[in-house]
């Protein structure tokens, strides 16, 4: 019978399944990763009904296509407490290489989204890569985002993680653009098994706890699992390499600070506050980042259970459920602000002759307890029951149901704007010492917070029959044929006011249903059996989905594929496929409800990004509509790729991986960048703004965007308020809008080879973008992106050895090219270095007969200590952080222990 070999497991099947060197890496090291433990094993019965992910059929690979598979041992090797972390070492995510953290001072993005070949994602959106757990969809989470959050899972219950760099809407439906990322969970456990990992770095220490409990018989199992995980924050001033300065003058950027700076009305001059007197002088300018978190503290508490039971020998029942909450906090520092002063003023301070009379007062709230301390508390919690039935010797009935619901909430406190404008203007608020302030001004001033809360409920049920038609001289052909029903719905909010008012504000709301019926079908045109020369095996592979939406309609969604082993040691694989990723509820929720919102002339200029290059700033505000185009359509993409996997008999051990993917991918949804100077650049949003409009143009503009008549009556006021002359009305409501072109290719090599001390294993795998090119307006090109702002290059490798059944040792090189920047950089910076990093992994089994099976590990992450490269800005696509292309806790030392009992 011929196996397939996946993650050091065997499995049935016809066609050998193309796993990257990342899990190969680990094939030499199967019997150090797999010595005798009291619980978790999988037996050869339930080997057999493997459902690999990327294929609807049992026992069969997906074909044409490459499957990356992550096994635990992998996971324990990286030191991640997390499966975002884990999956952060994979050189196909945009995550590689980069710590993770699901809120870094806002109340929109909540949860990480995975994304594979980096594809646009937008505010709001869900993710172009699909997230599972055992094959099947998980409840959204988040505020204005609706993305599942993987981190739900205890880490110690994961059989293994199958990445699917690939087109797969034909098998799954809605998300799976860029791949599908399924985690697999365990299906018995027996025994109980204790784990903790306590990890430190400078300033800086982790835990990770798992306690896993289970019971197994012969028809049956239950089992629960536990996991706990907690790291604290990183601000600025822990690491040197983090800093906001201005790299012309070698000066702190910021001038929101204590004692405060001002400028004075026509000129660039700083003057600081020293005592009640303004002298010009740089003194008193400080680095915002110094005081903030830049990997804020979090801490997360999961629970998942499993039971299954035969009901005789033809029906198995199963149920799986979990429950997580999960609690992020980021200090982003004291809350700053700018307030115009002028000399009627009774705090006013005069830089004496030649004043003009106005002056600009940039100052922090520090002295009276304003921080900016963002919270971010969710829970989330599903369950899923499944039946399967086997028909008879080849066909089975699988049936699942899965309901799911999530709550988050995120409260960023702010600074409450017409407030502290109207505590300035009568001096109860004194911006040049804040401390001398009125009390009661200051409560009312901090009585105001940016406070988010998202709702979000699931209901999928899906049954899917496969089995073989018939035989044919390679082998049998299989088919798979099922449908699917998915109810979604959410609820949220998102509003900037006095906390009273922003915990009662009403919700925005947006559901769905949607209805799909799908096929799969395997067809082994040459097998053993009929092989002739060049041709060892031929497998043909088709699969359509059709999905039927309440909002949008419908969408076909086809995939066909090809496997060819020319010989027994080549394969060479190629697929074509049209995928699609639905709008999300969120992006719904605010299709009827369009905004329109004011920023301050102050914002305008110290963002000069805002700034049309053509038009003089006037002094004036911007006025953005802000929402939803209705109706949004899907965003599609039309996705081949071909490759090879060659296991040369010359080199036992050895193999080589290749794939080249091409990803044509249109109607992303997306905001219109204003914020960016393109923006006013690129013809298509030539319409969507109006320079220096007067009073009937706002009105007009927001009129024609669906926005009330009394929130144009507001903005019409907030306008006249600050001199009635506007600098632009922009509609940058997000709508399908984008084009991205992105081609490019993954490549690996994998060596595993036995020892007399035991084995030896290497691997390196990576992929190269050989092009991104993108058109945010959907006709207008940019030239090439693909080493623009960000790395075309990622890879990782991993040299390893097993002495004897109780010693692993490892190392592993983590690279991210240096990349080209878009605009340039302080001191003339035009490009962004690369970022390497070393880890070392060690595991030792005890197996002494007097003492409990027992793992020791020591992991250490970033051995040299590297700081991420140096970037020379304070604005534009990198921000100000003063680093880019990675980041790191650096050198981050984690002890383990695991004990079966």
């Amino acid at each position: 019978m011929n196996r397939m070999k996946l993650t050091g497991k065997s499995y049935r099947g016809g066609i050998a399944i193309s796993t990257l060197a990342l899990a190969l890496a680990y094939a030499g090291a199967a019997h150090a990763q797999s010595a005798p433990t009291t619980g978790g094993a999988t037996t050869a019965e339930e080997q057999a009904e493997i459902v690999v992910t990327g294929t609807l059929l049992r026992n069969t690979a997906a074909v044409g296509t490459s499957t990356i598979a992550i096994t635990p041992a992998t996971i324990q090797g990286t030191g991640a407490i997390s499966t975002d972390q884990m999956l952060a070492t994979i050189p196909q995510l945009s995550s590689f290489g980069q710590l993770q953290t699901a809120n870094q001072g806002g109340t929109q993005i909540t949860v990480n989204r995975i994304n594979l070949r980096n594809l646009p994602q937008g505010t709001g959106g869900s993710s172009p890569t699909l997230v599972l757990l055992d094959g099947h969809r998980m409840v959204s989470v988040g505020v204005k985002q609706a993305y599942p959050d993987p981190d739900v899972i205890p880490p110690d219950l994961i059989e293994r993680v199958e990445v699917v760099p690939d087109g797969g809407s034909a098998i799954y439906g809605s998300d799976a653009v860029g791949g599908v990322v399924n985690f697999v969970t365990k299906k018995n456990f027996d025994g109980l098994k204790f784990g903790i990992r306590q990890g430190f770095a400078d300033n800086y220490s982790s835990t990770d706890i798992n306690l896993t409990a289970g019971k197994s018989w012969s028809t049956g199992s239950v089992y629960v699992g536990y996991n706990y995980a907690w790291h604290g924050s990183l601000r600025g001033a822990d690491r040197d390499y983090v800093r906001n300065t201005d790299y012309a003058t070698g000066l702190p950027a910021d001038l929101s600070c204590s004692p405060a700076n001002v400028k004075v009305s026509g000129s660039n001059s700083v003057y600081a506050v020293v005592g009640n007197s303004l002298v010009q002088s740089n003194a008193n300018r400080c680095d915002s980042t110094k005081t903030a978190d830049f990997y804020p503290e979090e801490r997360r508490h999961s629970v998942m259970g499993g039971f299954r039971q035969e009901l005789g020998d033809s029906v198995e029942f199963q149920l799986k459920a979990y429950y997580a909450q999960r609690t992020d906090l980021s200090n982003g520092g004291p809350l700053r602000d700018t307030q115009t002063v002028t000399s009627a003023n009774p705090n006013y301070i005069s830089i004496g002759a030649g004043d003009p009379g106005s002056q600009q007062v940039s100052y922090n709230y520090g002295p009276v307890g304003g921080l900016g301390t963002v919270s971010t508390r969710l829970w989330s919690y599903g369950i899923t029951p499944s039946v399967t039935w086997k028909i008879n010797r080849d066909w089975q009935l699988r049936a699942t149901y899965n309901y799911g619901q999530s709550q988050t909430t995120a409260i960023d406190p702010a600074i409450n704007p017409s407030a502290v404008s109207a505590a300035v203007a009568t001096g109860a608020i004194n911006p040049y010492n804040i401390a001398a302030s009125n009390p009661a001004a200051i409560a009312k001033a901090l009585d105001f917070a940016n406070y988010g809360i998202g709702k979000d409920e699931m209901s999928n049920a899906k049954v899917v029959v496969d089995g073989p038609l018939f035989r044919l001289p390679g082998g049998d052909l299989k088919v798979a044929v099922g449908g699917e029903y998915l109810h979604e719905k959410y609820r949220g909010l998102l509003v900037n006011n006095t906390y009273e008012f922003a915990h009662s504000a009403p919700f925005s709301p947006a559901s769905r249903n949607v209805w799909s019926a799908f096929g799969e079908l395997n067809v082994p045109v040459i097998g053993p059996d009929n092989n002739i020369p060049l041709v060892n095996s031929l497998t043909l592979s088709g699969a359509v989905r059709y999905d039927h939406y309440s909002d949008f309609g419908g969408n076909w969604a086809p995939n066909f594929a090809a496997t060819w082993k020319v010989v027994d040691w080549i394969s060479l694989r190629g697929r074509w496929n049209r995928s699609f990723q639905a709008p999300s509820l969120v992006q719904l929720s605010q299709a009827s409800q369009p905004t329109a919102t004011v920023f301050p002339a102050i914002f305008a200029s110290f963002v000069p990004l805002l700034l049309n290059p053509a038009v003089p700033f006037n002094g004036g505000p911007i006025v953005a509509v802000q929402g939803t185009v209705s109706p949004l359509q899907p965003q599609k993409a039309r996705i081949y790729d071909l490759g090879f996997d060659i296991r040369p008999p010359i080199a036992p051990g050895l193999g080589l991986h290749f794939t080249y993917y091409n990803i044509d991918y249109r109607g992303s949804i997306s905001t219109p960048p204003l914020g960016s100077g393109p923006f006013y650049n690129v013809p298509g949003f030539a319409s969507s703004y109006t320079m220096l409009p007067n009073t009937a143009q706002i009105q007009s503009r927001l009129a024609g965007a669906g926005v009330s008549q009394s929130d144009i009556n507001n903005v019409l006021a907030q306008v006249a308020a600050q001199g009635g002359n506007a600098y632009v009305v922009a509609d940058i409501r997000s709508r399908n809008l984008g084009v991205a072109l992105i081609k490019g290719y993954d490549f690996g090599l994998d060596y595993a080879h036995d020892m007399p001390f035991g084995s030896i294993d290497a691997s390196f795998n990576g992929t190269y973008t050989l092009n991104t090119t993108t058109a945010a307006d959907g006709t207008n090109f940019l030239p090439n992106q693909a080493d623009v702002n960000q790395p075309r290059f990622t890879s990782v490798g991993r040299l390893g050895a097993n002495v004897g059944d109780n010693f692993r040792g490892q190392l592993s090189w983590t690279h991210r090219s240096g990349f080209n920047l878009s605009t340039p950089a302080g001191l003339g910076q035009m490009t962004v270095g690369s970022f390497d990093t070393i880890d070392l992994f060690l595991k030792y089994d005890v197996k002494r007969s007097d003492m409990l099976p027992m793992a020791l590990t020591l992991g250490i992450n970033n051995i040299f200590d590297q700081n991420p490269p140096v970037y020379y800005g304070n604005s534009g696509p990198l921000g100000g952080s003063g680093y880019a292309n990675g980041s790191t806790v650096g050198r981050f030392v984690q002890l383990g222990l695991t004990v079966n009992f």
